[in-house]
C-alpha cells in the first residue's frame, strides 16, 4: 500500500500538466522567454510549440511553458517514464538503460537539432528525479556518512555527474528518504542543475548500492527545464 501511495502522488507531481489542451498556434518564438515577453499574448502556463531553429514551421516543438520562471521544459515520451529495477540482481555498479535498452529508454519529445539549438541558446537547465527505492541508497549513505553510493547521472553530452565531481554544477537533493537502507518503499527527490545546459537532457543512470537481496530502485523520470 505505501508504494502504491508513493507511485501515486510521484506520478502527479510528474505529471501535473496534462498535454490534452492543444495549443492554438505556433509560435515562432525560439523559446517559452521570448514568447511570454514578446507580442505574442500568451501569459500562462501551459503546453505551446515554439520553433529554436526559426527553420521550417514544420519541424516546430511541444514544450512546455512556465510563465513565472519563463522556463522551457521537455518530457520524457514515455507516458509513465518510470523504470522499476532489481538491484540484487547485479554485483557491480550498472548504468539501468546500456544495461537493457529494449526495456529502459530515455526518449525526449524533441527533434535533436532543435534540442542542441535550445541548448545553445540557453543559460542553465535543470532536471528532477524521483526515486522510490527499498534497501538501497541513492543519494546520501547516512550508515557510512559519505556519497560513495550515489547513484551516477550520464548527462545528454556524456559527462558522468555525481555528487563528487560537480565543481561549479548543483547536484541538490530535496526529500532524501533512502539514506537509511530501510526494508520498506520510500523515496528521494534528486534536482539537477546545471550551467551547462548540454548536459541535459540525462540519458542514462547508474545504480551503484547493488548485490544484496530485496533491494530495488523505480525511477520516475521529470521534465527537462531550460532557461
Amino acid at each position: 500500500m505505501m508504494f502504491l501511495f508513493l507511485t501515486l502522488i510521484i506520478i502527479t507531481i510528474l505529471h501535473g500538466a496534462s498535454r490534452s489542451e492543444k495549443p492554438p498556434t505556433i509560435y515562432h518564438a525560439k523559446t517559452c522567454r521570448e514568447m511570454f515577453d514578446g507580442p505574442f499574448g500568451k501569459h500562462r502556463d501551459g503546453f505551446y510549440l515554439i520553433n529554436p531553429s526559426q527553420g521550417d514551421p514544420k519541424n516546430s516543438i511541444y514544450v512546455y511553458c512556465i510563465f513565472e520562471t519563463r522556463e522551457t521544459c521537455l518530457h520524457l515520451k514515455s507516458p509513465t517514464s518510470k523504470l522499476l529495477f532489481d538491484a540484487s540482481t547485479v554485483k557491480s555498479d550498472v548504468w539501468i538503460v546500456k544495461s537493457n535498452p529494449r526495456r529502459y529508454q530515455f526518449t525526449y519529445e524533441v527533434d535533436a537539432n532543435q534540442l542542441r539549438i535550445l541548448q545553445q541558446i540557453s543559460k542553465s537547465a535543470s532536471q528532477t528525479i524521483i526515486y522510490l527505492c527499498k534497501n538501497t541508497i541513492v543519494y546520501y549513505d547516512s550508515i557510512n556518512k559519505n556519497f560513495d553510493k550515489s547513484v551516477k547521472l550520464l548527462g545528454w553530452n556524456n559527462d558522468e555527474i555525481t555528487p563528487q565531481n560537480l565543481s561549479n554544477l548543483q547536484f541538490m537533493s530535496g526529500h532524501d528518504g533512502c539514506q537509511h537502507k530501510n526494508d520498506w518503499w520510500s523515496n528521494t527527490r534528486i534536482l539537477y542543475s546545471t550551467n551547462i545546459p548540454s548536459q541535459l537532457p540525462i540519458t542514462d543512470i547508474a545504480i551503484r548500492d547493488v548485490g544484496r537481496p530485496g533491494q530495488f530502485i523505480d525511477v520516475h523520470i521529470g521534465r527537462v527545464c531550460f532557461l
